[in-house]
């Protein structure tokens, strides 16, 4: 009779378990798809196992409707978060002895012609409309004419060794835009800029400096990096460079930066500048998705067509014009060894001073 009476106050016991109020599982009822007055009579291994179980299955359903913060899959999605997966039942890969497992190189997503999340929108080719001429002027200088019938020069140094003689006297210069303050880019801004009193677009800094040279300046001070600002009806953005930026007598003149330029039909153009590769250039190609990279690949101030071809993979475009090379013989980066080594599928349109192509 006392076994009896021990066994009975036992299976009372765990009973109780599944009753309201207990800490198990708090004042939900449900053990394994039953209320507590489902539960067997007599207490036994079989019915522990399921007590527990159940406590766990409630746990996890509850886990499941809400997240860390307390939300519910609902308000997730409506608060624009991502919502987290549900348990995902590991592979046994003894069972599947010929499914390889994804390599590390092959979980890497390259960039499209959009961005991955929400940054720009994907630019349909369907509305760009009119290509825009592109004249390689020798060294770091280049002139373009947009659709819109704005000329624009990116580093007029229009006194280089290798700058054709016709190209020395501009007919007009509607804007000017510049990479950093070295002479060999800043070239003969000042002098243009009181012939033709075109917009100028440069580093805070190094706009403040033209002032004092006497270049005719607007009053809005000049962007600085990740800064735009509208020029002749093209959207320059500062974007990061390495490499160094100062005047003949070293006055600091800012860091040195590139250029993006996003023309009226919808053309992206990015110009590097004096630069190093680094790894952010492939933000760049994925924010602005440039149509065309112009890429330093003379070495020694810059990068060597080695580090310009890896840049290209960074940066995604499919076009790449190479400058800053030949000026001296000590920049000796050739475009064949760009054009061997870039990605495949990468044009490497080679311009010799003064030529002509079209973006």
């Amino acid at each position: 009779m006392q076994g009896l009476e021990a066994h009975d106050h036992k299976a009372g016991d765990e009973r109780r378990v599944g009753e309201p109020g207990h800490p198990a599982l708090g004042d939900d009822r449900r053990t394994c798809g039953r209320t507590a007055n489902d539960e067997p009579e007599h207490g036994g291994p079989e019915h522990r196992v399921q007590l527990v179980a159940g406590a766990v299955e409630d746990v996890a359903e509850r886990l499941e409707r809400h997240d860390g913060r307390g939300r519910n899959r609902e308000q997730q999605r409506i608060e624009g978060d991502p919502v987290r997966p549900g348990p995902v039942r590991r592979r046994n890969h003894h069972q599947e002895p010929n499914r390889k497992r994804p390599s590390h190189a092959a979980l890497v997503r390259r960039p499209g012609r959009g961005s991955f999340v929400t940054l720009t929108a994907s630019r349909r080719k369907g509305a760009r409309m009119a290509d825009v001429p592109l004249t390689w002027l020798g060294h770091g200088s280049f002139r373009l004419d947009t659709p819109g019938g704005v000329r624009i020069y990116v580093d007029p140094w229009l006194s280089n060794p290798k700058i054709p003689d016709s190209e020395k006297e501009p007919e007009r210069v509607d804007v000017i835009a510049l990479t950093h303050g070295h002479g060999d880019h800043v070239g003969e801004t000042v002098a243009l800029s009181k012939q033709f009193k075109p917009e100028i677009v440069a580093q805070l800094e190094l706009k403040g400096w033209l002032g004092k040279q006497g270049a005719e300046l607007d009053e809005v001070p000049g962007p600085n990096k990740g800064g735009t600002v509208e020029a002749g009806g093209v959207r320059f953005t500062i974007v990061n460079a390495f490499h160094s930026s100062s005047g003949e007598d070293g006055e600091y003149l800012g860091e040195a930066a590139g250029l993006v330029l996003e023309l009226d039909n919808g053309t992206s153009i990015y110009f590097a500048g004096d630069t190093c590769i680094f790894g952010d250039m492939q933000l760049i190609g994925r924010i602005y998705s440039p149509d065309v990279a112009i890429l330093p690949i003379g070495g020694h101030f810059t990068m060597d067509p080695r580090e310009a071809a890896v840049a290209l993979e960074l940066i995604g475009t499919k076009r790449c014009i190479p400058c800053h090379y030949g000026t001296f013989p000590l920049l000796a980066g050739d475009p064949e060894d760009l054009r061997a080594k870039a990605p495949s599928g990468v044009e490497v349109v080679a311009l010799e001073p003064g030529e002509t192509t079209t973006v």
